[in-house]
């Protein structure tokens, strides 16, 4: 039990290049000892297999913080790693996954604006800011200016074997008054499609290729930065709204289990006046899913199922966090 330990202090220390971080393990480790050699050995398992070593050490060292979610045990949060990284293998090439957990942006797909500018949209590793919220991150960026209008972080959850959920946990856009002038001119751009709204549609095209039945939301009392100076901007977001807004249902444990589909209307609700404005945002979503099924089925061996345009997404079988 104790040399895997010990080796993995070591890698800790020779990438981050201080004697903290491997304080921090060590403390954490033998705080969590069966969580932490559990995620030892998924990472030794799986060590061919393109995960670079910063990857891991930034894994450890989630182990005991505050991760996804408030409220997960260090056990949960182990859980959510594993399955997240299971997901990436079964969803992509091994050499597709060492640059993508490199930071290499995988392209989705591209909304043209009615404007010169165009819109693209790329799954990262989430950023190194945004990495208490999730995994990965979904991006909506203007290729002219490199703006990120709207991101959503999340990680894949359920267990080793299926990845049952996509758990977001957080959605942020650009921060300032040049950031709220940039959201305002791509939503104008898109026919009236808000950069946030772009992300969540791509949101739920990501969850069918990477096999996930059900999306939950962490809300706002759940948010891992809540209490925190960028908790504030956070809170004034209104985050618990914007999934009400969504249709998303509040549950027992506080968070939002999300709509088996995104919530519109047909085009019979639509007023007259506004029904050619409509149709073209359905278009233009009905064009991004397709591109992004067609980018996730060229990721690896995993395939996307043929269903109808957003197609609905069965009950979840299992929760994470209860």
């Amino acid at each position: 039990m104790y040399f895997p330990f010990v080796q993995s202090a070591a890698i800790v220390l020779a990438e981050r290049r201080s004697v903290r971080p491997v304080l921090d393990f060590v403390a954490r480790g033998l705080l969590h000892p069966a969580p932490t050699m559990r995620l030892l050995r998924f990472f030794s398992r799986e060590d061919g297999h393109g995960i670079p070593r910063s990857i891991v050490v930034d894994s450890l060292l989630k182990i005991g913080r505050a991760h996804v979610r408030l409220g997960l045990t260090a056990g949960q949060r182990v859980d959510l790693l594993i399955a997240h990284h299971a997901a990436l293998r079964r969803a992509m090439r091994p050499e597709v996954l060492t640059g993508f957990l490199g930071g290499a942006p995988i392209r989705l797909g591209e909304m043209p604006g009615d404007g010169a500018d165009e819109y693209e949209l790329v799954l990262l590793r989430a950023p190194f800011g945004d990495r208490r919220e999730g995994e990965a991150t979904l991006s909506l960026r203007s290729r002219a200016s490199g703006v990120r209008l709207a991101d959503v972080t999340f990680t894949i959850g359920g267990s080793a074997q299926t990845a049952s959920c996509l758990r977001i946990g957080g959605v942020q856009g650009p921060p300032g008054p040049e950031g709220r002038a940039a959201v305002k001119a791509a939503t104008k751009a898109l026919d009236g499609l808000r950069p946030n709204a772009v992300v969540i549609e791509a949101a739920y095209q990501l969850a069918l290729g990477f096999g996930a039945s059900t999306i939950f939301a962490t809300s706002l009392s759940h948010h891992v930065l809540r209490g925190t100076r960028k908790g504030a901007v956070i809170q004034a977001g209104l985050y618990d709204a914007f999934w009400e807004e969504l249709g998303g249902l509040r549950l027992p444990d506080g968070d939002y289990q999300l709509p088996r589909q995104p919530s519109d209307r047909n085009a019979a609700d639509v007023p007259a006046r506004r029904r050619k404005h409509w149709e073209r945002r359905q278009r233009r979503l009905d064009d991004l899913a397709v591109e992004i099924r067609l980018s996730m089925a060229g990721l690896g061996e995993a395939r996307m199922q043929d269903a109808e345009r957003r197609p609905t997404l069965p009950h979840c079988l299992t929760r994470l966090a209860a």
